[in-house]
């Protein structure tokens, strides 16, 4: 994978900033001074290790968007010249989003059938990209169902995610007809399984399971 150019900047939107901004802005400067610099693969000063796979890209942007890989970047062992970092526990096709993420602020397509939200979401969040995350939740709310309800339901409260938790509450409750479920049963996911062990369609949902 080879971080995407960043395409030249729409007419409409250059007058639309010089008209904004007569003097200009720090952002406005700074694609004008690095823009060419980020492009060129020669500046390209620093691998990333996903699960065996390496992926060329500059420190400095990877820094400024992520502050979880600053602070590897920064920590990562004195004796380590070759400028690298090794990620043990995000899948390659979550890395890859993130790094044209990083690179070009563009979010995946839509119609993008082949990714895996769960895994998205929880990589973005280890590295505290905030706007992946929440496209995320979005694309998660959207997809929730009797069969993984329980999942997004056990993952939202590991982070805290409180739309997440919500909706899938709310369908979870669907499963169960004949009784209206307490609130607080929200954050204890263990013990909706407890409620019902016979119940038809929490047992069908081949993902859920003991952990």
């Amino acid at each position: 994978l080879k971080p995407m150019a960043i395409p030249p900047v729409p007419s409409e939107t250059v007058r639309g900033a010089q008209a904004a901004f007569p003097k200009g802005n720090i952002y406005m400067k700074l694609r004008e001074r690095v823009g060419t610099i980020i492009d060129d693969e020669d500046f390209m000063d620093f691998s990333i290790l996903a699960k065996g796979e390496k992926f060329r890209a500059h420190k400095f942007l990877l820094a400024a968007r992520s502050s979880t890989l600053a602070t590897m970047i920064q920590n990562r062992p004195v004796a380590d010249s070759e400028g690298s970092l090794t990620l043990t526990d995000i899948p390659v096709k979550a890395f890859k989003i993130i790094l044209d993420f990083i690179y070009t602020d563009k979010l995946p397509a839509d119609n993008d059938n082949e990714i895996n939200f769960i895994e998205l979401f929880t990589a973005s969040i280890k590295l505290n990209i905030f706007k992946l995350r929440d496209y995320t939740v979005e694309k998660l709310k959207a997809t929730i169902n009797h069969k993984n309800a329980f999942d997004i339901l056990v993952l939202s409260n590991k982070h805290q995610n409180e739309e997440l938790r919500a909706r899938a509450f709310e369908e979870i409750q669907k499963m169960f007809p004949e009784k209206e479920l307490k609130v607080e049963l929200a954050s204890q996911p263990d013990k909706i399984k407890k409620l019902d062990r016979k119940s038809t369609r929490l047992n069908s949902s081949h993902v859920i399971r003991s952990r």
